[in-house]
């Protein structure tokens, strides 16, 4: 086969695939002679929407045993960063992520919320002001997201 697979490529499933992979639900429809285990390796149904996937896991957009969320390619843009910066990740599937800014020693920034977002590329700006109101000093912070289905982090540097 000559099709890229389009695999996640990160995280604890790399060769896990994207919703709109060419291999999802494109396995034998016959699977009775295979002998195949009853779940993947990470413990999803092999056998989804009456189909198996072709690659190491099945594309599955329940949460099945041993499900973790997706990790997200998290980038903030500009870095280093004056005023403000922009983040940026993409979801396979809508829901409420949580935004939240740390100096690199875990301590609490800012808490800019939980925000609900739909599938596909997602933004979010930061104007570098702290939970108390103030400008972000210079110095390197954590961005990091959380959500039932995705999680990610990226770094930050503040310049003056």
């Amino acid at each position: 086969m000559d099709t890229i697979p389009m695999f996640i490529g990160t995280a604890f499933q790399p060769y896990a695939l994207l919703r709109e992979s060419p291999f999802v639900d494109a396995g034998t429809l016959d699977t009775t002679s295979l002998k195949i285990p009853l779940k993947d390796l990470a413990g999803n149904f092999r056998i989804y929407n009456n189909r198996i996937d072709i690659g190491a896991f099945e594309w599955n957009p329940g949460a099945g045993i041993g499900y973790r969320p997706e990790q997200a390619v998290l980038s903030a843009s500009p870095n280093p960063c004056v005023e403000s910066t922009n983040f940026s990740f993409f979801l396979r599937m809508p829901g409420m992520v949580a935004v939240r800014i740390t100096d690199l020693q875990g301590k609490l920034i800012k808490d800019i919320g939980n925000h609900k977002f739909n599938s596909g590329n997602c933004s979010l700006k930061w104007d570098l002001s702290t939970g108390s109101g103030n400008k972000a000093l210079p110095g390197v912070y954590l961005c990091t997201i959380t959500g039932k289905n995705v999680s990610g982090s990226v770094k930050i540097v503040v310049t003056p």
